[in-house]
């Protein structure tokens, strides 16, 4: 009953080979490994990362003190643990390039290059469009002079006052009449007038005493301290994202910056680093092009475009940022449009007298502001002669009804130093009234306040800042006046 298959004949063991006797004196081998599965390849993310080294503190006292040349070449930049070098720049460049040798000294490369790089990525978190609540103060072109924009920073401290506190005080400002009638007040000018209209009609509460900024562009080229006007709006950026905004201009591009003297002033200023344009460039692309404040003003560089019928337009398209300024287009209009100045052709779309993009009438101007439910188009771009203009300009009456749908704002005095004009900056308060401040020739003033630390009554002396008409924005509201 035995199965045939399982009494084969088993495999003799004398068959296999055993190895031959080791010769006498040599050690035995070693026993055989297990084989294990072969280890994944180890990529550089996962690798153990090094241990990075401490980070420099250093005191506030040197930092605040020390030439600008002498502060930290940060290579990278963080601003939780760099905040106190962004604040120390903030301080020292009022002081550094507002005396004899101001040219002399160069903020270092690699403090640069890091600010550069952390505000590129602070931009590209920003929508393409901001929406921006009152109160605001809305800047102009600065093209690289920085007196101006000290100038502006010493009447309306940035930040709410937390930086430049050496020579910036909050003003002490009058309550804003409601009077329809009252009239623009020139420098030392008697105030009986206002007074009176004051105590007939209920004055309106006084606005608050910080508000936030808004540049429209064109901060290079041109003025001898682009590089100082861009880093300290972008540090203030930096400090504190929610309080500073920066909108493009049409100098914000490769193009014109090469030709127009801030591609001379980054290799002036930077013999040895080429690159260093490069790099404010590709910050300049990640700039937005425009704002609504208090959603009734409407702010860009230039104006708008035959190609634009509604803002939402630009809010629901996809972010094409970075991008360099086209030659033709929304964005192009945004930053190169102009309100019409021929009196002959005051109505629709025309060439404009720049070579690029249109110049518009007040007809279309009004059926944008209606279709998308806004009151005013606040811009720059332009020189004006008394700081601000409205358009169109109708001698003779004030208010909405004139037709004032749009406001050109010019921050740089005396442009370029040929110009004689003044510079401005609008204010909007909460109510969205509409104020300005005139200034010119400020460097005296700004040097006097440096070296004095005056206080905020004696700024106004120092300063000569006019406090114009204002107009209103909202519905119903009657001109004011702010001083």
């Amino acid at each position: 009953g035995i199965n045939a298959e399982s009494t084969s004949a088993p495999v003799a063991m004398a068959s296999i080979p055993t190895p031959p006797p080791l010769p006498a004196g040599m050690p035995l081998p070693p026993p055989p490994m297990a084989t294990a599965a072969p280890s994944p390849p180890q990529f550089p993310y996962q690798q153990q990362p090094q241990q990075q080294p401490a980070a420099v503190v250093y005191p506030k006292d040197y930092l605040w003190t020390c030439p600008l040349c002498e502060l930290p070449n940060v290579s990278n930049f963080t601003l939780h643990t760099d905040k106190d070098v962004l604040q120390a720049l903030v301080e020292r460049i009022p002081f550094e390039y507002l005396n004899r040798n101001r040219r002399d000294s160069t903020i270092p490369e690699g403090l640069v290059r890091s600010i550069l790089n952390a505000s590129r990525e602070a931009l590209m978190s920003e929508p393409l469009v901001l929406q921006l609540k009152a109160p605001m103060n809305i800047c102009g072109d600065i093209h690289g002079q920085l007196e101006d924009l000290l100038n502006m920073f010493a009447r309306e401290p940035p930040l709410r006052g937390r930086v430049l506190k050496s020579f910036a005080k909050p003003p002490q400002r009058a309550k804003i009449g409601t009077s329809a009638s009252a009239p623009a007040l020139a420098p030392g000018a008697a105030n009986n007038g206002k007074e009176e209209a004051a105590d007939q009609q209920p004055a309106t509460p006084s606005p608050s005493p910080f508000r936030s900024y808004l540049f429209l562009g064109d901060y290079v080229d041109r003025g001898l301290f682009s590089i100082e006007v861009m880093l300290l709006l972008l540090c203030l950026k930096l400090i504190s994202p929610s309080e500073m905004h920066l909108l493009r201009g049409n100098h914000e591009s490769m193009a014109i910056s090469k030709r127009y003297g801030f591609f001379d002033e980054c290799k002036r200023r930077y013999p040895s680093s080429p690159g260093m344009w490069k790099v404010f460039t590709d910050l300049f692309l990640c700039l937005p092009v425009a704002a609504i404040v208090g959603e009734a003003v409407f702010c860009c560089h230039g104006g708008i475009s035959p190609e634009l019928e509604s803002v939402q337009q630009l809010i629901c398209c996809p972010d094409p940022r970075p991008f360099e300024t086209p030659s033709s287009g929304v964005f192009c209009d945004l930053l190169w449009s102009d309100p019409v100045t021929d009196p002959e052709v005051m109505s629709g779309w025309s060439s404009n007298e720049r070579g690029v993009s249109y110049c518009w009438g007040p007809d279309v101007l009004d059926m944008f502001l209606e279709r998308n439910g806004l009151d005013l188009l606040c811009r720059g771009h332009q020189v004006m002669e008394e700081g601000y203009g409205f358009f169109p300009a109708i001698e003779g009456t004030a208010g909405k009804e004139a037709g004032r749908k749009a406001v050109t704002v010019f921050s740089a005095s005396d442009y370029g130093g040929e110009f004689g004009n003044c510079g401005a900056m609008m204010l909007v308060s909460e109510d969205l009234r509409c104020g300005f401040h005139v200034f010119r020739n400020p460097v005296d003033g700004i040097k006097n306040i440096l070296r004095t630390g005056l206080t905020s009554l004696e700024i106004d002396a120092v300063l000569p800042l006019v406090c114009k008409l204002a107009t209103t924005v909202s519905e119903g509201d009657s001109p004011a006046v702010e001083q």
